[in-house]
């Protein structure tokens, strides 16, 4: 009789209030800001979670996932008078060792930013790492002083620099001293100035499956490949995205990547001799791809000039390609 007036007692909860701690848990993840980002704010999840009910709160503070992805971190944020440092700690000690998402933008000196001493001892927790990078500092990067990142697969770097010397160096301008794991990394966003860079980066990043590459200076004038020009081997590259970039067809010239199935152009300015770039570094991709390649995207900011490209383009393509122009 009691086992019967328990169940019954169940079934007149509400059923979300039926479900199991760790099923609650991870739909509770799925509530945060663009199912990414956690939020400073007491109106939107995580916070938000732990108001609703007892019950809430606790599934919500055993959850690391949920605090895992931290907000975005930025050294122009009132971060004393808004209470944001407070919110960062409880951010760091609820997710506990679960994998770190993290959004961060360097200030021009290191003591512009009081959320610095609280982040930069769990940067070796991360494993997607976004840094905002807006100023040139020569010989103080030093300041980010953790080398490792065992757990790191996913790097974009947002830096307004300009200054390029080495491979590497030119994507890392002002943080020299980071140290980031580059065979490690499975995907990459990153800014580039030229096709030898490019190829010089994916040849020290292997297990790369995402590549997003954008010119770091805006420019309709291709910068020659050093000859005589390498080819590149990369087994694992499946998703090459390139923007505007003026390197186009040198740089898939060069690339060899059997395993590439989805290839995308972001041209935001398509001229007639840009057309003409683009044609043939897609005969080149289909070349280098081994046929692999199932997936070709073109985004052309000209409306007019989309139909155009496209009757140039579906003619040249194999059937197993699948095309689109936006």
């Amino acid at each position: 009789m009691n086992s019967r007036d328990g169940v019954m007692t169940m079934l007149k909860k509400p059923p979300v209030s039926r479900l199991p701690p760790e099923i609650l848990g991870e739909i509770f993840v799925h509530c945060l800001w663009f199912g990414t980002w956690g939020s400073f704010s007491a109106h939107c999840a995580p916070w938000l979670l732990t108001k609703v009910c007892r019950s809430w709160r606790e599934v919500a503070l055993s959850t690391p996932s949920l605090w895992s992805k931290l907000p975005f971190l930025s050294w122009k944020e009132s971060w004393t008078k808004d209470g944001h440092l407070r919110l960062l700690e409880l951010y760091l000690k609820n997710s506990r060792s679960a994998a770190l998402t993290i959004r961060l933008e360097l200030p021009p000196n290191p003591d512009n930013a009081s959320f610095l001493p609280l982040v930069l001892p769990h940067l070796s927790q991360s494993r997607y790492l976004k840094i905002f990078h807006h100023h040139e500092l020569p010989g103080q990067g030093g300041y980010i002083n953790h080398k490792h990142f065992p757990l790191l697969e996913s790097l974009k770097l947002i830096c307004s620099c300009s200054s390029y010397t080495s491979p590497c160096r030119s994507v890392t301008a002002g943080l020299e001293g980071i140290e980031f794991p580059w065979a490690q990394l499975t995907r990459l966003a990153v800014k580039i100035p030229s096709s030898d860079e490019a190829l010089a980066l994916l040849k020290v990043c292997p297990s790369l499956k995402v590549c997003r590459l954008t010119p770091a200076q805006r420019s309709r004038i291709e910068i020659p490949l050093t000859l005589p020009a390498p080819r590149v081997v990369h087994p694992c590259l499946r998703t090459l995205v390139i923007e505007d970039g003026p390197f186009t067809e040198g740089l898939l010239g060069c690339l060899v990547a059997p395993a590439l199935s989805t290839l995308e152009f972001s041209q935001y300015d398509i001229t007639q001799s840009r057309s003409g770039v683009i044609l043939r570094s897609i005969l080149l991709s289909i070349r280098n791809s081994s046929a692999g390649l199932t997936s070709l995207t073109l985004r052309v900011a000209q409306t007019c000039r989309r139909q155009e490209i496209l009757t140039k383009v579906r003619p040249i393509l194999p059937p197993q390609i699948n095309s689109k122009i936006f």
